[in-house]
């Protein structure tokens, strides 16, 4: 997860800046939040899909 998060932060920020470390923390919480909202709603995203998915078939 801070690997994801220094991967991200080294798009915004050169490694060798003095706030690297810290921006690096922050992109790797907010890839937490991510995961975990996506956790916390999955059965309510996958109930969206599968209506949507039911809508489109012809009968």
């Amino acid at each position: 997860m801070l690997f994801l998060g220094g991967v991200i932060a080294s798009w915004f920020v050169a490694p060798d800046a003095n706030k690297f470390h810290f921006i690096s923390f922050v992109a790797a919480m907010l890839l937490f939040v991510v995961f975990v909202a996506l956790a916390a709603f999955w059965p309510v995203i996958w109930a969206r899909i599968k209506i949507m998915l039911n809508v489109n078939r012809p009968s």
